[in-house]
Protein backbone atom coordinates (compact mmCIF):
# COMPACT_ATOMS: atom_id res chain seq x y z
CA UNK A 1 0.00 0.00 0.00
CA UNK A 2 1.36 3.28 -1.12
CA UNK A 3 2.18 5.87 1.65
CA UNK A 4 -0.78 8.33 -0.40
CA UNK A 5 -2.68 5.60 -0.14
CA UNK A 6 -2.43 4.71 3.95
CA UNK A 7 -2.66 8.71 4.63
CA UNK A 8 -6.03 9.16 2.72
CA UNK A 9 -7.18 5.48 3.98
CA UNK A 10 -6.45 6.88 7.54
CA UNK A 11 -8.43 10.42 7.13
CA UNK A 12 -11.00 8.86 6.29
CA UNK A 13 -11.22 6.43 9.34
CA UNK A 14 -10.72 9.22 11.53
CA UNK A 15 -14.57 11.48 9.93
CA UNK A 16 -15.94 7.88 10.53
CA UNK A 17 -14.78 7.38 13.98
CA UNK A 18 -14.96 10.93 14.86
CA UNK A 19 -19.03 10.50 13.61
CA UNK A 20 -19.99 8.55 16.44
CA UNK A 21 -17.43 9.31 19.25
CA UNK A 22 -19.29 10.08 22.34
CA UNK A 23 -22.56 8.36 20.97
CA UNK A 24 -21.81 4.98 20.96
CA UNK A 25 -19.51 2.02 23.34
CA UNK A 26 -16.33 1.52 21.76
CA UNK A 27 -18.00 -2.41 20.91
CA UNK A 28 -20.76 -0.45 18.64
CA UNK A 29 -17.60 0.93 17.18
CA UNK A 30 -15.92 -1.78 16.18
CA UNK A 31 -18.98 -3.25 14.82
CA UNK A 32 -19.31 -0.59 12.37
CA UNK A 33 -15.98 -1.15 11.29
CA UNK A 34 -14.35 -3.53 8.70
CA UNK A 35 -12.51 -6.55 10.42
CA UNK A 36 -9.26 -4.78 9.11
CA UNK A 37 -9.79 -1.28 10.62
CA UNK A 38 -11.02 -3.07 13.98
CA UNK A 39 -7.81 -4.85 14.65
CA UNK A 40 -6.03 -1.82 13.91
CA UNK A 41 -7.81 -0.38 16.94
CA UNK A 42 -6.96 -3.07 19.18
CA UNK A 43 -3.66 -3.04 18.34
CA UNK A 44 -3.09 0.33 19.12
CA UNK A 45 -5.04 -0.02 22.34
CA UNK A 46 -2.29 -2.90 23.10
CA UNK A 47 0.80 -0.65 22.17
CA UNK A 48 -0.55 2.39 24.46
CA UNK A 49 -1.06 0.02 27.39
CA UNK A 50 2.36 -1.22 26.73
CA UNK A 51 4.14 1.64 26.35
CA UNK A 52 2.39 3.08 30.11
CA UNK A 53 3.54 -0.25 31.85
CA UNK A 54 7.07 -0.40 30.30
CA UNK A 55 7.16 4.00 31.04
CA UNK A 56 6.26 3.28 34.45
CA UNK A 57 8.70 0.07 35.02
CA UNK A 58 11.35 2.50 33.82
CA UNK A 59 10.20 5.23 36.09
CA UNK A 60 10.88 2.96 39.02
CA UNK A 61 14.18 2.39 37.77
CA UNK A 62 15.63 5.47 37.51
CA UNK A 63 18.04 5.13 40.11
CA UNK A 64 19.86 2.68 38.01
CA UNK A 65 23.59 3.57 36.42
CA UNK A 66 22.64 5.31 32.89
CA UNK A 67 25.32 2.87 31.41
CA UNK A 68 22.66 -0.26 32.98
CA UNK A 69 22.12 -2.35 29.49
CA UNK A 70 18.60 -3.75 30.64
CA UNK A 71 17.39 -0.28 31.15
CA UNK A 72 18.76 0.79 28.32
CA UNK A 73 16.81 -1.87 26.18
CA UNK A 74 13.65 -0.99 28.15
CA UNK A 75 14.14 2.73 26.89
CA UNK A 76 14.56 1.82 23.09
CA UNK A 77 11.30 -0.50 23.84
CA UNK A 78 9.41 2.83 25.64
CA UNK A 79 10.70 4.88 22.01
CA UNK A 80 9.87 2.19 19.56
CA UNK A 81 6.17 1.60 21.09
CA UNK A 82 6.09 5.51 20.76
CA UNK A 83 6.80 5.35 17.16
CA UNK A 84 4.47 2.46 16.40
CA UNK A 85 1.27 4.84 17.65
CA UNK A 86 2.83 7.66 15.98
CA UNK A 87 1.90 5.20 12.74
CA UNK A 88 -0.96 5.48 13.35
CA UNK A 89 -1.62 8.98 13.35
CA UNK A 90 -4.14 11.71 11.71
CA UNK A 91 -3.79 15.61 11.53
CA UNK A 92 -7.55 16.95 12.05
CA UNK A 93 -8.89 20.41 12.22
CA UNK A 94 -10.72 20.06 15.71
CA UNK A 95 -13.68 22.58 15.57
CA UNK A 96 -16.28 23.58 17.73
CA UNK A 97 -19.25 21.17 16.59
CA UNK A 98 -20.81 18.34 19.22
CA UNK A 99 -19.07 15.88 17.68
CA UNK A 100 -16.12 16.66 18.69
CA UNK A 101 -16.70 16.89 22.53
CA UNK A 102 -14.92 14.25 23.27
CA UNK A 103 -11.70 15.77 22.32
CA UNK A 104 -12.53 19.01 23.74
CA UNK A 105 -12.26 17.46 26.77
CA UNK A 106 -8.46 16.40 26.52
CA UNK A 107 -7.60 19.20 25.09
CA UNK A 108 -8.87 21.14 28.23
CA UNK A 109 -6.96 18.42 30.45
CA UNK A 110 -4.16 18.56 28.15
CA UNK A 111 -3.51 22.12 28.16
CA UNK A 112 -0.40 23.30 30.48
CA UNK A 113 1.22 26.49 29.29
CA UNK A 114 -1.79 28.48 28.90
CA UNK A 115 -4.58 26.54 30.40
CA UNK A 116 -7.92 26.56 29.47
CA UNK A 117 -10.52 27.65 32.36
CA UNK A 118 -13.87 25.86 30.77
CA UNK A 119 -15.46 24.65 27.36
CA UNK A 120 -16.80 28.05 26.71
CA UNK A 121 -13.39 29.35 26.33
CA UNK A 122 -11.91 26.93 24.47
CA UNK A 123 -15.02 27.34 22.03
CA UNK A 124 -15.38 30.96 21.82
CA UNK A 125 -11.59 31.76 21.79
CA UNK A 126 -9.54 28.88 20.28
CA UNK A 127 -11.84 26.72 18.19
CA UNK A 128 -12.41 28.02 14.70
CA UNK A 129 -13.96 26.57 11.89
CA UNK A 130 -12.58 26.31 8.47
CA UNK A 131 -11.42 29.95 7.50
CA UNK A 132 -11.32 31.64 10.44
CA UNK A 133 -9.09 33.72 12.14
CA UNK A 134 -7.64 30.77 14.85
CA UNK A 135 -7.85 27.17 14.80
CA UNK A 136 -6.36 24.42 17.13
CA UNK A 137 -4.30 21.28 14.64
CA UNK A 138 -4.19 18.05 16.32
CA UNK A 139 -2.74 14.58 16.25
CA UNK A 140 -5.07 11.97 16.81
CA UNK A 141 -5.35 7.95 17.16
CA UNK A 142 -8.20 5.72 17.60
CA UNK A 143 -7.54 3.12 19.95
CA UNK A 144 -10.63 1.08 21.75
CA UNK A 145 -11.67 3.46 24.32
CA UNK A 146 -12.21 6.07 21.99
CA UNK A 147 -10.65 9.18 19.96
CA UNK A 148 -7.39 10.11 22.02
CA UNK A 149 -4.97 13.52 21.04
CA UNK A 150 -1.67 12.65 21.46
CA UNK A 151 -0.50 16.19 20.80
CA UNK A 152 -2.64 19.65 19.93
CA UNK A 153 -1.44 23.29 18.54
CA UNK A 154 -3.02 26.36 18.67
CA UNK A 155 -2.65 28.98 15.44
CA UNK A 156 -3.79 32.19 14.80
CA UNK A 157 -3.77 33.79 11.42
CA UNK A 158 -3.24 37.81 10.92
CA UNK A 159 -2.18 40.46 8.78
CA UNK A 160 1.39 42.30 9.20
CA UNK A 161 2.54 44.98 6.74
CA UNK A 162 5.34 44.24 5.00
CA UNK A 163 8.49 47.21 5.56
CA UNK A 164 10.76 47.15 2.54
CA UNK A 165 9.36 44.11 1.00
CA UNK A 166 9.29 42.01 3.86
CA UNK A 167 8.08 41.36 6.85
CA UNK A 168 10.41 42.14 9.92
CA UNK A 169 10.89 40.33 13.32
CA UNK A 170 10.09 42.95 15.83
CA UNK A 171 6.38 43.44 13.91
CA UNK A 172 5.51 40.02 14.20
CA UNK A 173 2.41 40.06 17.16
CA UNK A 174 4.02 39.20 20.71
CA UNK A 175 1.46 39.72 23.02
CA UNK A 176 0.11 36.25 23.73
CA UNK A 177 -2.82 37.90 26.43
CA UNK A 178 -4.02 39.75 23.18
CA UNK A 179 -4.36 36.88 21.21
CA UNK A 180 -5.55 34.40 23.42
CA UNK A 181 -8.33 37.06 24.09
CA UNK A 182 -9.27 37.96 20.00
CA UNK A 183 -12.30 37.17 19.21
CA UNK A 184 -12.95 34.45 16.59
CA UNK A 185 -13.89 35.88 13.04
CA UNK A 186 -13.57 34.83 9.18
CA UNK A 187 -10.74 35.18 7.60
CA UNK A 188 -10.15 38.01 5.53
CA UNK A 189 -7.88 37.04 2.50
CA UNK A 190 -4.77 38.97 3.35
CA UNK A 191 -3.15 37.32 5.91
CA UNK A 192 0.25 36.84 5.57
CA UNK A 193 1.31 35.15 8.96
CA UNK A 194 0.40 31.76 10.45
CA UNK A 195 1.02 31.83 14.80
CA UNK A 196 1.25 28.97 17.04
CA UNK A 197 0.69 30.23 20.24
CA UNK A 198 0.17 26.93 22.48
CA UNK A 199 1.58 23.55 21.89
CA UNK A 200 0.76 20.13 24.01
CA UNK A 201 2.06 17.10 23.24
CA UNK A 202 0.74 13.96 25.47
CA UNK A 203 2.96 11.67 23.63
CA UNK A 204 6.30 11.47 23.48
CA UNK A 205 8.13 12.52 20.07
CA UNK A 206 4.45 13.94 18.27
CA UNK A 207 5.44 17.71 18.53
CA UNK A 208 8.38 18.02 16.49
CA UNK A 209 6.05 15.15 14.26
CA UNK A 210 3.56 17.68 14.32
CA UNK A 211 4.85 20.94 13.59
CA UNK A 212 6.91 19.10 10.52
CA UNK A 213 3.22 17.90 8.89
CA UNK A 214 2.02 22.19 9.59
CA UNK A 215 3.57 22.53 6.54
CA UNK A 216 0.48 20.83 4.46
CA UNK A 217 -2.45 22.98 6.35
CA UNK A 218 -0.60 26.35 5.57
CA UNK A 219 -0.27 28.58 2.79
CA UNK A 220 3.26 28.47 1.31
CA UNK A 221 3.25 32.37 1.53
CA UNK A 222 2.64 32.13 5.08
CA UNK A 223 5.34 33.58 7.38
CA UNK A 224 5.30 30.56 10.51
CA UNK A 225 6.14 32.27 13.86
CA UNK A 226 5.62 30.98 17.29
CA UNK A 227 4.50 33.15 20.44
CA UNK A 228 6.44 31.33 22.94
CA UNK A 229 6.88 32.22 26.82
CA UNK A 230 10.02 31.87 28.41
CA UNK A 231 9.22 31.15 32.12
CA UNK A 232 12.50 29.33 32.78
CA UNK A 233 14.30 32.53 32.28
CA UNK A 234 12.28 34.48 35.28
CA UNK A 235 14.02 31.83 37.25
CA UNK A 236 17.24 33.15 36.84
CA UNK A 237 16.25 36.75 37.19
CA UNK A 238 14.94 39.06 39.27
CA UNK A 239 12.12 39.68 36.77
CA UNK A 240 10.82 42.86 38.44
CA UNK A 241 14.21 44.50 38.36
CA UNK A 242 14.95 43.09 35.17
CA UNK A 243 11.49 44.90 33.58
CA UNK A 244 13.06 48.56 34.95
CA UNK A 245 16.14 48.12 32.39
CA UNK A 246 16.08 49.82 28.99
CA UNK A 247 13.98 46.94 26.89
CA UNK A 248 17.44 46.19 23.85
CA UNK A 249 19.13 45.23 27.47
CA UNK A 250 16.41 43.43 28.51
CA UNK A 251 16.91 41.44 24.56
CA UNK A 252 20.20 41.38 25.31
CA UNK A 253 20.12 39.76 29.13
CA UNK A 254 17.17 36.50 27.05
CA UNK A 255 19.98 36.03 24.36
CA UNK A 256 22.66 35.37 26.97
CA UNK A 257 20.26 33.04 29.00
CA UNK A 258 19.45 31.51 25.54
CA UNK A 259 22.90 31.18 24.95
CA UNK A 260 23.99 29.72 28.12
CA UNK A 261 21.04 27.35 29.63
CA UNK A 262 19.62 24.36 27.69
CA UNK A 263 16.20 25.41 28.21
CA UNK A 264 13.88 23.37 27.00
CA UNK A 265 11.13 25.57 24.71
CA UNK A 266 14.45 26.89 22.78
CA UNK A 267 15.67 23.48 22.32
CA UNK A 268 12.27 22.12 20.83
CA UNK A 269 11.97 25.13 18.43
CA UNK A 270 15.91 25.68 17.20
CA UNK A 271 15.80 21.22 17.18
CA UNK A 272 13.28 21.75 15.17
CA UNK A 273 15.06 24.46 12.77
CA UNK A 274 13.93 27.57 13.87
CA UNK A 275 15.56 30.48 14.51
CA UNK A 276 15.01 33.23 16.83
CA UNK A 277 13.13 35.72 15.27
CA UNK A 278 12.37 38.68 17.86
CA UNK A 279 12.33 38.54 21.80
CA UNK A 280 8.87 41.06 23.02
CA UNK A 281 8.49 43.06 26.20
CA UNK A 282 5.39 43.23 27.50
CA UNK A 283 6.00 45.59 30.31
CA UNK A 284 2.38 45.37 31.54
CA UNK A 285 1.25 41.68 31.13
CA UNK A 286 0.92 39.56 34.48
CA UNK A 287 2.08 36.11 33.40
CA UNK A 288 4.35 36.53 30.35
CA UNK A 289 5.77 40.01 30.28
CA UNK A 290 8.62 38.51 27.50
CA UNK A 291 7.91 36.86 24.63
CA UNK A 292 9.88 35.15 21.86
CA UNK A 293 9.07 34.82 18.06
CA UNK A 294 10.84 31.42 16.65
CA UNK A 295 10.61 31.79 13.17
CA UNK A 296 10.01 28.50 11.20
CA UNK A 297 11.09 29.40 7.54
CA UNK A 298 11.05 25.93 6.04
CA UNK A 299 13.53 26.38 3.38
CA UNK A 300 16.01 27.03 6.20
CA UNK A 301 14.94 24.49 8.47
CA UNK A 302 17.42 22.05 7.86
CA UNK A 303 20.69 24.17 7.95
CA UNK A 304 19.78 26.03 11.38
CA UNK A 305 18.85 22.89 12.87
CA UNK A 306 22.15 21.84 11.95
CA UNK A 307 24.25 24.84 13.06
CA UNK A 308 22.08 24.45 16.10
CA UNK A 309 23.58 20.83 16.46
CA UNK A 310 21.43 19.67 19.54
CA UNK A 311 22.78 22.69 21.52
CA UNK A 312 26.08 22.35 20.75
CA UNK A 313 26.68 24.48 17.96
CA UNK A 314 24.83 28.01 17.00
CA UNK A 315 21.67 30.12 17.95
CA UNK A 316 20.34 31.39 14.31
CA UNK A 317 18.56 34.47 14.72
CA UNK A 318 16.82 36.82 12.56
CA UNK A 319 18.83 39.82 10.77
CA UNK A 320 16.87 42.45 12.97
CA UNK A 321 17.38 40.44 16.01
CA UNK A 322 21.42 39.60 15.31
CA UNK A 323 21.72 43.70 14.93
CA UNK A 324 19.50 44.62 18.24
CA UNK A 325 22.13 42.38 19.99
CA UNK A 326 25.41 43.82 18.57
CA UNK A 327 24.48 47.14 19.57
CA UNK A 328 23.68 46.64 22.65
CA UNK A 329 26.26 47.95 25.31
CA UNK A 330 25.63 45.39 27.74
CA UNK A 331 25.85 41.94 25.06
CA UNK A 332 28.83 39.73 26.05
CA UNK A 333 27.25 36.75 23.90
CA UNK A 334 30.07 34.99 22.17
CA UNK A 335 30.25 36.04 18.34
CA UNK A 336 30.92 32.12 17.76
CA UNK A 337 27.74 31.45 19.72
CA UNK A 338 25.19 32.59 17.32
CA UNK A 339 24.86 33.41 13.20
CA UNK A 340 22.23 34.80 10.56
CA UNK A 341 19.35 32.86 9.99
CA UNK A 342 18.63 34.29 6.43
CA UNK A 343 19.59 37.10 4.39
CA UNK A 344 17.72 40.53 3.96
Amino acid sequence: MSERHKKKNSSSIVRSIISVVGHYTPESILKQLSPELAQQKKTTNLIIRQHAALRAYVAGKKNLPGSDEGLKTLKEQVDELSSAVLEARSLVHVQPNIEFMDLHDQLIDNEKVHPIENHDELIQYRLGQENMNKDCQAFLINPLQGMQVLTGIYRYHARVEPRYGRIWAQDLPGDVDSIKAAALKPLSGNENVTGYYSISSKWRGSGPVLIKELEAVTPADRLETTISPIRDFYKTVNIKEMLYKPVQEVRAGVLQYLVEKKDPVRNFHLGNGACVGWIHVNFDSKTDPIIMNYIYKRESLAENKKAFNKGNGKLSLSPELLNDVVSARSSNIPEQKIRLAYEF
